[in-house]
């Protein structure tokens, strides 16, 4: 086991930080887990809610009996669909990257 060179707590060989202070293992701050942090927060709290207040229009523009409507009203569900997909994604990888 190793000290962390700011604040002087055992780190485990398999770490890459401290977990008390966040300083990398060499020595150097590990501003990318705050950021990395900060964007999981952003994608696991505020995204969702735009995927739900996105699905009310569209399903809405699908119900309508216009078929032009209705294509239009389709797309945005798959696009937001899609979003959503792309999220979980990001939510599965976020771990992986801290």
């Amino acid at each position: 086991m190793a000290t962390c060179q700011k604040c002087g707590t055992e780190i485990s060989d398999n770490e890459k930080y401290c977990l008390k202070c966040g300083e990398m293992d060499n020595g150097r701050s590990y501003l990318i887990a705050n950021i990395i942090t900060i964007a999981a927060i952003i994608i696991g709290f505020i995204i969702p809610f735009v995927f739900i207040v996105a699905l009310i229009p569209a399903a809405y523009l699908y119900t309508r009996p216009v078929n032009s409507v209705k294509q239009r009203g389709k797309l945005y569900i798959i696009v937001a669909l899609l979003l959503f997909v792309i999220m979980l994604i990001v939510w599965s990888f976020i771990d992986h990257l801290i």
